[in-house]
């Protein structure tokens, strides 16, 4: 049902496309701004960060385990990334402006270019827990059901 309801609106080709490209791109600034927000040493930070992942193929493999192997596969890149700018980073702090920044402007284009250009209805403000649960799922799940 939550995936249904997080596909609402979500519904022309165009949208899912723009999602598959934008999603990577949120998940690689969370992924810099979580252990920046509390300012985790480097192997702290990777152990959070793959932690993220794994919970999130853990609840995905529960009710989709086709869909929970690409996801883990396609999102084992931006989470790769961010880890090596985590640790390459002198500045941690510096990070979770940076992450923030590129999870907004990710989401931003998700909303402006793939809902409106797409004709799908705008996300709703209610809707925010759902979709931080199940965007991963939508970016990834209309690629394996062509």
């Amino acid at each position: 049902d939550a995936v249904d309801y997080y596909g609402e609106v979500h519904m022309s080709k165009w949208n899912s496309i723009m999602h598959t490209v934008g999603m990577p791109f949120t998940t690689y600034g969370f992924a810099l701004a979580v252990p920046a927000l509390f300012n985790l040493p480097n192997e702290q930070a990777k152990y959070v960060q793959k932690c993220l992942l794994i919970v999130y193929f853990i609840h995905y493999l529960t009710f989709d385990p086709i869909l929970a192997v690409f996801m883990f596969f396609f999102y084992s890149f931006p989470l790769y990334f961010a880890m090596q700018t985590y640790v390459w980073s002198e500045n941690k702090k510096s990070l979770l402006g940076y992450g923030l920044k590129m999870s907004t402007a990710a989401l931003f284009f998700q909303e402006v270019i793939g809902h409106t250009i797409g004709g799908d209805d705008q996300s709703r403000l209610e809707a925010i827990p759902n979709a931080i649960v199940y965007a991963m799922h939508y970016s990834v799940s209309h690629i394996i059901r062509l």
